[in-house]
């Protein structure tokens, strides 16, 4: 059912590689930007060209489409569906409920590129590009250095779950991911600077989150929580513990359903099932564009372990975010019908840190600053030194 090779996907193709290269080249050569983008914009152009004939959608995109569709036929765009009140009503049913943004999404995409399956596709493309620009500043952050950053960059832009689960498919997972990314931006930002901007931008990233996946905020502040009990060692970090118990009880209401699953047993096999599903050998053929990320997955898989030991042994401020990913490794183990590799993808970004970070540990530091900057493994800063002793951003 590929379309070929028409104006409205070589006009958007372009539009999404120029506008990847030049977010790209806020922290790279604008050469290797282009490159890159031309790399992640080609692969869509040519599969929606050529060979895109239905056979990998799964129901959750269609849906989507369709949703973006009928919006547009009604006479809908995406500023009018949010300002008339029958607009934002028929968002909510066609949505079936809060979860509007990424039909939105899609009625954004269509309404500046056509009516097409692809058109968000390539605006998730786009977001993977800003999401790895807010890596690269977390990363800076944190105290890693240039080319450690550059070369992460790079890493995670040609990912194989990347370029698998962004180039194909028109799911909302993609966005779900950016958005985890700004979230935590925002609270490294804020952690290291102590600024209340990155404050207010944290709570307009959460309030997002309630029209997609209104359960990630809380799996942040969970891991934020833990991290600043285990990690400070300041007194008052014990005044957060009321705010995780009441994070917990908006948590039970996703898990009632799945108690069966509370035994250690069950909970192991599930954290497994989730980090390692699908088996290379066992993919179903709908799911064959996971073929070659799934072994690559399972090959890097010991490797991954290993760089988030590193991590965790050199850096207590990168523990939040390992943390964070076995909050909701945590999460998915209970809840069977969660245990996919789309539900892993929110947190590829992780899985693809720790990896990197295994790969350039196993290379000759011959440089100085090509390590990474690593805060003291003395006792953890308390809060009001915690800006202070923070690495500074290059």
């Amino acid at each position: 059912m590929s379309e070929g090779w028409t104006a409205d996907l070589i006009v958007l193709a372009f539009c999404a590689g120029i506008s990847s290269a030049l977010i790209a080249a806020r922290d790279l050569p604008m050469t290797l930007s282009l490159a890159l983008a031309a790399i992640r914009v080609g692969i869509p152009l040519v599969y929606f060209a050529a060979y895109f004939d239905g056979a990998w959608t799964v129901l959750d995109d269609l849906s989507y489409v369709a949703q973006g569709s009928e919006l547009l036929r009604c006479g809908y765009n995406p500023w009018t569906v949010l300002i008339y009140p029958h607009g934002w009503d028929y968002l909510r049913a066609l949505s079936e409920g809060h979860h509007v943004l990424y039909t939105w999404w899609n009625l954004l995409a269509m309404t500046l590129f056509g009516e097409h399956y692809y058109s968000a596709v390539f605006f998730n493309v786009l977001a993977t590009f800003f999401g790895a620009s807010l890596l690269v500043r977390t990363l800076r952050l944190l105290g890693f250095g240039p080319g450690y950053c550059v070369g992460f960059q790079i890493f995670w832009l040609l990912h194989w779950d990347v370029v698998a689960w962004t180039s194909l498919l028109n799911i909302k997972d993609v966005l779900v991911q950016t958005l985890t990314i700004a979230a935590l931006y925002c609270l490294v930002s804020y952690i290291v600077e102590r600024k209340a901007r990155f404050l207010v931008a944290f709570l307009g990233v959460a309030q997002l989150f309630w029209w997609i996946r209104f359960y990630v905020p809380v799996i942040l502040l969970v891991a934020v929580m833990l991290w600043m009990i285990t990690q400070w060692s300041d007194l008052r970090k014990y005044i957060l513990i009321p705010l995780g118990l009441l994070a917990f009880y908006f948590a039970v209401p996703l898990i009632t359903s799945v108690t069966d699953y509370w035994e250690f047993k069950d909970f192991v096999y599930g954290a497994v099932r989730f980090s390692l599903t699908p088996m290379p050998w066992n993919i179903e053929e709908i799911y064959a564009y996971l073929w070659l990320p799934t072994v690559l997955h399972w090959l890097f898989f010991i490797p991954a372990l290993i760089g988030a030991a590193c991590l965790w042994s050199e850096s207590k401020h990168t523990r939040l975010f390992l943390i964070y990913w076995l909050c909701l490794i945590g999460l998915y183990a209970v809840t069977e019908q969660l245990l996919g590799p789309r539900q892993r993808f929110q947190v590829a970004f992780v899985f693809a840190w720790a990896q990197f970070h295994f790969l350039w540990k196993l290379r000759p530091l011959t440089a100085a600053g090509t390590s990474p900057a690593a805060p003291s493994r003395s006792t953890f800063p308390s809060w009001p030194a915690l800006a202070e002793n923070a690495p500074a951003v290059p």
